[in-house]
């Protein structure tokens, strides 16, 4: 059996649901999304480096690649939040729910681990070349600062009770796209959990003893 090490996120199968897939989210909401994936990012701190570094197979990403790409994922969402809020921000005046649109509910659904259907990354996503050099430590702290960038993002969201529904911008590479803030946040942490699960597949094979 593969060592899992101590750092295993979750037990995945098909009958699994996040708590963190709703038709309606809070500030609240938002908070415990983006605490969790800083959570679940301190275990990484747990892997082995040699194995964070190891590929699967020599087309695969390693750990740290996956991790890599998370960081650059996020980084691209936040500063178009962070642009949209200022453009176009939009106040709230009640203490409201906020929902994402239809096709956003069933695009972070279809995103959701453990995933039948891999996605094409586009190569602005790509890992960093550095991915392969940096150690653990830098890559996941990269990580952790662009989560915990989010937080901030979020509290200062509600502090100025910015309606995260009505509050829309672009998505930064399908322009043609509007999404609002909730619509943001839910498919960067949908897309954040598809690929700590990753994570743990891929420490899973590079510990499997070879046959």
């Amino acid at each position: 059996m593969a060592d899992r090490q101590n750092f295993c996120i979750h037990s995945f199968n098909s009958n699994d649901k996040s708590p963190f897939m709703k038709k309606q989210y809070t500030y609240s909401d938002f908070r415990q999304m983006y605490a969790a994936a800083e959570e679940t990012v301190q275990q990484f701190r747990n892997i082995d480096e040699i194995k964070f570094h190891t590929k699967p197979a020599p087309s695969a990403w390693s750990a740290a690649e996956i991790c890599s790409h998370i960081t650059q994922f996020n980084r691209l969402y936040l500063e178009a939040m962070q642009s949209d809020l200022d453009e176009n921000e939009v106040g709230s005046s009640d203490d409201k729910p906020f929902s994402p649109g239809f096709l956003v509910r069933k695009y972070a659904a279809w995103m959701e681990p453990p995933y039948k259907i891999k996605l094409k990354t586009l190569k602005s996503f790509y890992p960093e070349k550095d991915s392969d050099s940096d150690s653990k430590e830098i890559i996941l702290s990269s990580l952790i600062d662009v989560l915990s960038a989010t937080i901030d993002f979020i509290d200062s969201c509600e502090a100025s009770n910015v309606d995260a529904e009505k509050t829309k911008g672009r998505n930064p590479l399908l322009r043609f796209l509007p999404m609002s803030l909730t619509e943001f946040l839910v498919l960067m942490d949908a897309h954040q959990r598809r690929h700590f699960w990753q994570v743990e597949i891929t420490i899973g094979k590079v510990s499997a003893p070879e046959s």
